[in-house]
């Protein structure tokens, strides 16, 4: 696999899984839990104005709400670096998460739809959610993510 980060990735980052809210999977309440997304809004500004530079989130949390707040939030901070995670469907509607996505073909499908949750054309680092995937299974996936970062959706 080629690294493509870089000397320039920040050192200090903020999770977002608290800014999903409720969601559920298999029925069972997974998410942090109520949110108020101007308390979100505020807290991201607050690490921005901090110094921190490097946000990480994921489709799963809230079923893709803290992509969506995230990406709001930083709407005049296209120099903040974003990460996300792939691996599960989502149901953005119902605020689900479905079966765990193998699939190399659907990484493009996924990684579109998170650009459009966050409002950007660009993610710095596409990481596999899911960590219980054997090899045979994730290699073909990573070799998907290898070819990526030359088509300029992600990457430094």
């Amino acid at each position: 696999m080629t690294s493509y980060l870089d000397t320039k990735t920040p050192t200090l980052g903020l999770g977002c899984w608290a800014i999903g809210g409720p969601f559920t999977a298999g029925g069972r309440a997974v998410g942090w839990g109520v949110v108020d997304d101007a308390v979100s809004t505020r807290a991201i500004h607050t690490a921005i104005d901090r110094g921190v530079r490097l946000f990480d989130s994921a489709q799963a949390y809230g079923a893709g709400h803290s992509e969506v707040g995230l990406g709001k939030a930083l709407t005049f901070h296209p120099d903040v670096t974003v990460v996300t995670k792939f691996g599960w469907a989502i149901d953005t509607q119902a605020k689900t998460l479905g079966d765990m996505v193998t699939d190399p073909a659907m990484l493009r499908v996924s990684l579109d739809a998170s650009r459009k949750r966050f409002g950007r054309d660009h993610i710095y680092l596409l990481l596999m959610h899911p960590n219980d995937m054997d090899i045979a299974t994730a290699t073909p996936i990573f070799d998907e993510l290898d070819r990526m970062p030359a088509e300029g959706a992600i990457g430094g």
